[in-house]
This record gives C-alpha cells, structure tokens and sequence, in this order.
C-alpha cells in the first residue's frame, strides 16, 4: 500500500513535469519564431542600409572626382597666373633698375649744376656786397649833407606851423564864439515859436476840431512806481478828452515814435483817474525832419507849423487813441 502511493506521487510528479516540459516546448518555440522573425527584419533592414551606402558612398565618389578635377583645373589656372605675374614682375623690375640708373644719372647732372651755380652765385654775392658797401658810404655822406638840409628846412617849416596854429586857434575862438551866438539865436527862436504856439492853442482852446477847457504847459511827472520821469509841454483838457502836444524847434521822427510809442503809455500811468479819457496827439514847431511829417500823418497826429506870424493847423488826420 505504502509502495503504490509512492509510485502514485512519483507518477503524479512525472506528470507535471512532463507538462511543464510541454509547456516550456512550446513557449520556446513561440520565442524561437519571434526571433527568427525580428532575424528576417533585420537583414531586410540591414541590406536596405546598405544599399543605401553603397548609393551614398558613389554619390561621394563621384563629388570626389568632381572636386578633384575642379581642383586641378585651378591649380593649372593659378600656377599659369602665377608664371605670368613672375614674368610682368621680372619686367618691371628690369625697366625700374633702367629708371633708377636714368635718375641717378640726371642727380648727378643736376648736382654738379647746382654747384656750379652755388660758386657763380657765391662770387656774385661778393661782388654785390663790395658794390652795396660803396653805396652806403657815399649814401652816408650824401645823407650827413641831406640832414643839414632838411634840419634847416624843418626849423623854418616848425615857424611856419607855430605861425599857422596862432591862426587856427583864433579861428577855432571865433567859430566857438559864433557857435555860442547861433545857440542863443536858435535858442531864442525856439522860445519865440514855442510862445507862438501855446499862445495861438491857449487863445483858441480848439485843437483837432475838439474845444477844451484847461491848457498847461511844460507839465512834468516823476513816478518812482513805473520808474517814469515824464515832460508834457502842451496839455489841453475838457470833460472826456486830452491834448498832448509836442513842441520843438525842429519835430524829428523821434519825436513822432515817442509820441505814440511812450508819451501816452507814461500819461496813462500817471493819471489812472482819466483812464476813460480819450487823447489825441500833436506835433509843432519851426520845421519838421524829413519823413517826420509824413510818419506823424501815418500815426494819426495833427500838425501844427508857425509860418511868419501865423500858425497853421493840420489836422484832417487826426485819430483818437
């Protein structure tokens, strides 16, 4: 009993073996046809590869050839270029040593030339000298006569100027003296045509077709505010309405700009309380600068000239500022 259940286990234990013999048969045979397989893909892949090398190795083969023909032909080109460049070289070379021996030739012409002329020249220099310093002692003694000579002269030309500036100075005195007498003169004129005029508007009390009630003159202001240090020498005044005259004894365009430009700005500033007043402008005098007149008629200012004993009114242009 106990020897069949032996040879039962050992029978059941042959059984799996065998099974498992069987089982390993077959997986081993499944991998050995994946193999054999993956083997077949391989070589396939590995001849693709190398066709493909073989391909590619003929393609370089013949750049190969390529490049080396291409390299020979300009080795050829250059070594020609090369025999003609040493063949020009060589002849320049040649015609600049010809040169060199032409110029070393005229150098050397040139120099011996040149010496030639530095002992001519030398030699004349020598003569030129001995000639200049005859010269100079007969120019010394020609000058020692000639400064006696003009010495004399200049003493008698120094009379004559002293003499002379005696006159001028008497003269420059009486011009000074007449220079005085016409100052006066104008400056009494001046005072004449001045009263003229404020006589002529104080009597009329009419400037610009405009009657006033009030006239001054020579109205003069200081306003440290402004910094203004202003003159009026004719002022006419009624209810709305300022005169500024200007009178001089010859109206220049400068008058004229002052008038425009500053005298009603200063008046303003002055007297703030007539900033609604209306002002017009004049000018007077004995003569009137050229362009003055035509510059005050421009701006609006009226014109007042002193024609012998009259006075005389311009004022159709007249223009209210």
């Amino acid at each position: 009993m106990i020897k069949e259940k032996a040879e039962l286990k050992i029978d059941n234990k042959l059984e799996k073996i065998l099974l498992s013999l069987d089982k390993f048969d077959s997986n081993f045979g499944k991998k050995h046809n994946d193999t054999n397989k993956k083997q077949t893909e391989a070589d396939k892949r590995a001849a693709e590869w190398q066709s493909e090398a073989d391909k590619h190795q003929a393609e370089v083969d013949k750049r190969a050839a390529e490049w080396q023909s291409e390299a020979n032909r300009r080795q050829a080109e250059a070594d020609k270029r090369q025999a003609e460049w040493l063949a020009e070289w060589l002849a320049q070379k040649q015609e600049t040593e010809l040169r060199i021996a032409d110029w070393k030739a005229e150098w050397k012409s040139q120099k011996e030339e040149a010496n030639k002329r530095a002992i001519e020249w030398q030699e004349l220099k020598l003569k030129q000298q001995a000639e200049a310093d005859k010269r100079q002692a007969e120019w010394q003694v020609l000058k020692s006569d000639r400064q006696a000579e003009a010495d004399k002269r200049q003493a008698e030309w120094n009379k004559k100027i002293n003499y002379t500036q005696k006159q001028v100075d008497n003269t420059n005195k009486d011009i000074d003296n007449l220079k005085q007498e016409v100052n006066n003169i104008s400056k009494i004129t001046f005072e004449i045509a001045e009263e003229m005029l404020f006589n002529s508007l104080e009597k009329n009390r009419t400037f610009g077709g405009i009657v006033f009630d009030e006239i001054d003159r020579n109205v003069k202001f200081k306003l440290k505010k402004f910094n203004i240090e202003a003159e009026f020498d004719v002022v006419l005044q009624n209810s709305n309405t300022i005169a500024i005259i200007e009178t001089k004894y010859k109206i220049t365009l400068n008058d004229i700009k002052k008038l425009v430009e500053k005298k009603i700005s200063d008046f303003r500033k002055i007297f703030p309380m007539l900033e609604n007043y209306k002002i017009i402008l004049g000018a007077g005098g004995l003569s009137f600068e050229e362009g003055a007149e035509k510059e005050a008629k421009l701006n609006g200012i009226g014109i007042i000239k002193i024609a012998g004993d009259n006075v005389e009114y311009f004022i159709d242009d007249i223009k209210v500022y």
